[in-house]
């Protein structure tokens, strides 16, 4: 049985595929939808060629570990940053507010959001958000990281990753939030295509 169809595209450098809109903007509407704020400025360590942080306006700046694989940006600093190094992501946070982010999906994934969750629990930034495969949350040794999550905003579409491909991919993907004070249990919110 497969599960997953062949690709059809060509892979891109460091797998970057910029974050479609409708998945960047899920984000802030599923936050209001749940009662909380998106605090600025925003703060993208992934950041690429800054799709993320262009689709979701205001003020935002972003880093990465490669940035000489993308067109210079004024909003993504010059050098790269190692978002997997917790004191690398505090030294680049300047008066950012919140951690919001497209991570890489193999093993640096998890060490990214462990990042992020730490400077959340430090009281560094108010909010991290992490736009993952929605699998991502089935590991067992994710748990206590996990049970520590404020809120899961989960789009009920596919989107489109790849322009020129068709349909929407083959994964659905959830945004996986992190807050201080955070409730007892995870709040699940789910968005039709089209809520606004």
């Amino acid at each position: 049985m497969t599960f997953y169809a062949p690709a059809t595209h060509e892979k891109r450098a460091h797998q970057h595929y910029p974050t479609p809109v409708d998945l960047a903007r899920a984000l802030p509407l599923g936050l209001a939808l749940a009662g909380c704020a998106l605090p600025r400025p925003l703060y993208d360590p992934c950041a690429g060629e800054g799709a993320l942080l262009s689709a979701l306006d205001g003020p935002a700046f972003g880093s990465d570990l490669h940035p000489e694989a993308y067109p210079p940006r004024s909003f993504v600093l010059p050098y790269p940053v190692d978002a997997r190094d917790p004191e690398a992501l505090d030294a680049a946070l300047g008066s950012a507010r919140s951690i919001v982010t497209n991570p890489p999906y193999g093993r640096d994934a998890e060490p990214i959001v462990r990042a992020g969750v730490k400077l959340v629990q430090a009281k560094r930034i108010q909010l991290a958000a992490f736009l993952l495969p929605i699998p991502w949350e089935t590991a067992g040794s994710r748990y206590l990281l996990l049970c520590e999550m404020t809120l899961r905003i989960v789009p009920l579409w596919r989107s489109v990753w790849v322009q020129g491909t068709r349909g929407g991919g083959k994964m659905n993907y959830a945004w996986l939030v992190w807050t201080e004070p955070r409730a007892l249990h995870p709040i699940t919110v789910y968005l039709q295509r089209g809520d606004s």
